[in-house]
């Protein structure tokens, strides 16, 4: 039986809950089937149970990213997960929850004034349409997009869709443009 280096004192069983939670791997959010320790209360996404020790991306083929149990070096080192939850982080986590409160605040970069949450849609639709225009320009492939009603693009996940006829390397040079 292997265990999880994040969780040695036993062996996480395969759950299925309904119930919302937070993954103690990397702290995200995580709904339905998960790797879940009762006596513990320690929760898992089911792909950080058993993880390859090295993970690689298309945008740096050349490149393998080692996965480590631990930091290396002898002096103890806190991630910051775990230092927003330890005694000597109270600082570090009162500064996180700021930033937190802060980054969904728009601001107009020049004066420092509070934007209405009509011009910051007002400025998401600005920017798409840039895009929209780029694409018409640009990318052939991008036509369906490039032609799309905003209203027809209200998520990531319909922009990732419509996005998803370019391959990687198409993508890097959109954006690098």
């Amino acid at each position: 039986m292997k265990y999880h280096p994040g969780h040695q004192a036993h062996f996480p069983m395969l759950k299925n809950y309904k119930k919302p939670y937070i993954c103690d791997g990397c702290k995200e959010p995580g709904i339905g089937s998960r790797y879940r320790c009762e006596d513990c209360d320690y929760d898992l996404h089911k792909h950080y149970m058993f993880y390859k020790s090295y993970a690689r991306h298309d945008f740096f083929p050349d490149c393998a990213f080692k996965f480590r149990k631990r930091p290396p070096g002898q002096v103890d080192r806190y991630c910051d997960g775990a230092l927003y939850n330890h005694k000597i982080g109270k600082l570090f986590a009162q500064l996180v929850d700021l930033l937190q409160f802060y980054e969904n605040f728009e601001i107009k970069d020049h004066v420092g004034t509070q934007l209405t949450d009509d011009k910051v849609l007002q400025s998401h639709y600005d920017r798409l349409q840039s895009f929209q225009l780029l694409a018409h320009k640009k990318v052939p492939k991008l036509q369906e997009l490039a032609v799309a009603n905003i209203g027809a693009i209200p998520k990531r996940a319909d922009l990732s869709k419509k996005l998803s006829v370019l391959s990687p390397q198409e993508l890097q040079d959109l954006v690098c443009k």
